[in-house]
């Protein structure tokens, strides 16, 4: 009984744990009205600054790649009546996967009034 509560809180804790897009949707829109020094004393200097009509636009954006690395061939050689065979299992490339997140804060009059984010690694825990 002890183990199935264990397993059960585990699981039920386990969601709390897992980055989401839905959190970093809030992350980000909780800084809406803030300070825009205060963005940037949190988030650090942007990538990209931009202007257009008194409104200044913030870009942060992430870049990573994971790569899984692959299987390299297998060669296995028979002997049967008296003959060798061999035969040459292919093995699998590397697979690349790129994340990327690009997060544009719009600040007007020293104030973060918008947000907007794209990418598939925009997710906080």
């Amino acid at each position: 009984m002890k183990k199935m509560v264990i397993i059960l809180a585990v699981i039920l804790l386990s969601g709390c744990i897992i980055p989401t897009e839905e959190k970093y949707r809030v992350k980000v829109n909780g800084w809406v009205n803030a300070a825009s020094v205060d963005l940037i004393r949190d988030w650090g200097p942007p990538q990209q600054i931009f202007e257009m009509n008194g409104h200044k636009f913030l870009v942060y954006t992430t870049y990573d790649e994971t790569v899984i690395q692959g299987d390299d061939p297998v060669y296995e050689t028979k002997v049967e009546d008296n003959k060798v065979s061999r035969t040459v299992h292919r093995g699998t490339p590397d697979r690349i996967y790129k994340h990327h997140c690009k997060t544009t804060f719009e600040v007007f009059e020293d104030r973060v009034v918008g947000v907007n984010f794209q990418g598939n690694d925009c997710s906080s825990y």
